[in-house]
């Protein structure tokens, strides 16, 4: 339960700081994962795999298109990303 409040507050914030470019989905999305996820989970959840994702996805869509700043990508399907790998993680350690 922590964890969710915690993922939860964390996106909320990150979303205010950056103007509402992160939407209300993507709260809800962190709320709900947070409630299936260990602490270590959430650091890998948060921290690492959704925004490495996002990043290597702008890479190639920059590489193939050169127009990247003219789109708006959803940060959701970076952050279903992490919980498969968070759970598979979890799953192996």
């Amino acid at each position: 339960m922590i964890n969710s409040i915690v993922l939860t507050l964390f996106y909320f914030f990150q979303s205010r700081f950056a103007r509402g470019k992160l939407g209300s989905g993507d709260i809800l999305f962190a709320a709900f994962t947070g409630l299936s996820i260990t602490f270590w989970g959430f650091l890998w959840l948060t921290l690492v795999i959704p925004p490495l994702a996002a990043l290597l996805f702008a890479l190639f869509f920059y590489i193939f298109n050169h127009k990247i700043a003219a789109i708006r990508i959803p940060y959701v399907p970076f952050m279903s990303i992490g919980l498969i790998a968070t759970v598979i993680i979890e799953l192996i350690f």
